[in-house]
């Protein structure tokens, strides 16, 4: 059995479609169950709202994720 990588504030995503594909960014908060928000660390990518089809998560996570904070003081 496949282990299951549930999608929260913080997790570390790969965007597999659109214009943005081939990307890694931070889920940074949820707009309902099909969209989410995220960000970029690195700076190439601005923050925005995705659909949840276009992210696979990772197993990746970053600790004490605080929804408040910029993302690129981590």
């Amino acid at each position: 059995m496949q282990s299951e990588i549930l999608l929260k504030k913080g997790r570390i995503v790969y965007i597999n479609f659109g214009k943005e594909a081939q990307k890694y960014a931070v889920l940074t908060d949820f707009v309902n169950t099909k969209k989410v928000v995220i960000d970029s660390p690195t700076g190439d990518l601005v923050r925005q709202t995705i659909s949840t089809k276009r992210v696979e998560p990772t197993k990746f996570n970053l600790k004490d994720f605080d929804n408040s904070s910029n993302i690129k003081t981590y």
